[in-house]
């Protein structure tokens, strides 16, 4: 499935590759549960049925903690830039615990979901999109640094809690959506508000500008070189000389932000950065970052 080029606010462009070879939607829900998940798996395996895509969609029930490690290292291990998934977890979730293995009420942390989730985005380059169908999905999200490559290239979750019947209806206009437009986009409309929406780009992008903006311009660039003016003085102490090096050191270093955000985007977006530092530099002028 592709998606076309979404505009991030206001006006950043960010090419989003959403395309994917195969959904796979995994059940983590209990016996007496509405099975929403199964609905999904459903209408996906019925609309891409009527393309010619039938092994397109892939149900996985899971009963257990040591199910589920062993399905996402299964994914990982199958997963390439040519063999992208769409995962979509159905559970019930909670926001310090992590998603619930209903069957053994046993709960896998946030944290390594993330991990294992990070593991098969490495495979695939940063392809891998996320639909977590549970209360307080969108918490897999948390503490995503840009310094580490990025668990997935997006996200799509509710940030609170949400009904099972929310859920099966949502997911079943998303997915008939996404077939019938061939958009990501458009299928995500359906989601909302319900569900809300992560992407890695965007992240990086906002996360980068605000450092820009923080560090190089007016006070901000000013409090920066003395920061840094002073850490470089700590670690040449003694040396009465040092003042007007560190100093210029100092004013060299804010120089050098192109090079940290090469590295950084071949980091965290897998060596697939849409935009230049120019680019990024020109908007740091007049985007707002919040």
């Amino acid at each position: 499935m592709n998606a076309p080029a979404r505009r991030y606010e206001p006006g950043l462009p960010a090419v989003i590759d959403a395309s994917h070879n195969y959904m796979i939607i995994i059940d983590l829900l209990g016996e007496g549960d509405l099975k929403t998940s199964w609905t999904t798996a459903r209408c996906a395996a019925d609309q891409a049925a009527g393309i010619g895509a039938t092994t397109y969609s892939r149900y996985v029930k899971i009963f257990n903690r040591p199910m589920l490690d062993a399905l996402l290292a299964d994914i990982a291990e199958r997963a390439s830039e040519s063999n992208v998934p769409l995962i979509a977890f159905d559970a019930h979730g909670s926001p310090d615990r992590g998603l619930l293995i209903a069957p053994t009420d046993t709960y896998a942390p946030w944290t390594e979901v993330k991990a294992a989730l990070q593991r098969i985005n490495e495979r695939t380059r940063n392809g891998t999109g996320v639909i977590m169908s549970s209360c307080y999905g969108m918490a897999v999200c948390s503490g995503i640094d840009i310094t580490q490559p990025a668990p997935f290239q997006f996200c799509i979750a509710p940030k609170n809690e949400i009904t099972a019947e929310c859920v099966e209806t949502k997911m079943r206009l998303f997915v008939s959506t996404m077939f019938e437009t061939q958009s990501m986009d458009r299928a995500v409309q359906h989601l909302q508000p319900d569900y809300d929406y992560w992407h890695s780009n965007e992240y990086f992008y906002s996360q980068f500008i605000g450092f820009l903006q923080k560090n190089t311009r007016g006070r901000g660039k000013q409090r920066f070189v003395e920061e840094l003016t002073s850490k470089l003085l700590l670690a040449q102490a003694g040396d009465r000389n040092a003042v007007k090096m560190a100093r210029q050191m100092a004013k060299n270093g804010t120089k050098d932000f192109e090079k940290h955000f090469v590295r950084l985007s071949n980091v965290f977006l897998h060596g697939r950065n849409h935009l230049s530092f120019k680019q990024i530099d020109e908007y740091a002028e007049k985007w707002p970052v919040y």
